[in-house]
């Protein structure tokens, strides 16, 4: 994947018209200054075009390189460079986020430091969710973002001692039917237990709402409403997070 950056494209273009200016109204041999700053500019033009990915433009700027000793030589190599930029452009498409959406582009720590270090398997559905989202692939964030979730469901039941499952809804049975066999043991919940039991009736929330739609072809989902999901996963794995972080129960020696 190609990564530029806007002002490249500026710098192209003033480069190829110092090099344009530095010829005009010239004919027959150039002085060694202009040679040099027309060689200079070209590599400029060279670096560039090699970000760019533009093969035969890069083989016309060389030729310019190695060797143009008249102004009528300059001017003929400058005209079939902009035409050859012209005719391998002409089809190219270059992306990048908007403005409102950059925030979100590539963020390693997308969730906060705490969520990155307490939950290491989600760390790249996390990156990934805010790319697509940053490039307005709504429904594709949002599938990341469910698979993020499942990561904090799964870190949940290991925290009450249940073995992988082969499903949210399996999950999810499973971690009431513990809750409810300890509040019956002992007659009362633990500050933890209590944490766990409305934490597994949020992922509920999210499995029903979202996880669940997303799976099926019909239902797709916009950049806004994307970001709005990402905005609640994210305040959900961050309240895990902090939990986990408090260093004094179960739940934080198994995150």
């Amino acid at each position: 994947m190609l990564t530029l950056e806007a002002k490249e494209f500026v710098e192209l273009l003033h480069t190829l018209f110092s090099l344009e200016m530095g010829i005009r109204g010239k004919v027959g041999p150039l002085p060694l200054d202009t040679i040099q700053a027309g060689d200079n500019a070209c590599k400029i033009i060279i670096g560039i075009l090699e970000k760019l990915d533009l093969p035969h433009s890069i083989k016309v700027a060389r030729n310019m390189v190695l060797g143009r000793a008249t102004a009528e030589d300059v001017h003929a190599g400058y005209v079939q460079l902009t035409n050859s930029l012209m005719l391998e452009l002409e089809d190219r498409k270059f992306y990048g986020p908007l403005r409102r959406y950059e925030q979100y582009y590539e963020q390693a720590k997308l969730f906060g430091d705490e969520v990155f270090d307490h939950f290491p398997s989600a760390n790249n559905d996390i990156f990934e969710a805010g790319t697509c989202l940053a490039l307005e692939r709504g429904t594709a964030s949002i599938m990341h973002l469910m698979r993020v979730v499942e990561a904090g469901l799964k870190v949940l039941a290991k925290t009450l001692g249940i073995g992988p499952q082969n499903d949210w809804g399996s999950y999810l049975r499973e971690i009431d039917k513990e809750l409810a066999a300890r509040i019956k043991a002992s007659g009362v919940r633990t500050s933890d237990e209590q944490f766990c039991a409305e934490v597994a009736l949020t992922f509920d929330g999210v499995r029903r709402a979202w996880r669940n739609p997303t799976m099926h072809i019909e239902n797709n989902y916009s950049p806004e409403r994307a970001e709005e999901i990402l905005v609640a996963v994210r305040a959900l794995m961050r309240h895990l997070a902090t939990k986990g972080s408090s260093g004094n129960n179960r739940f934080a020696r198994l995150v």
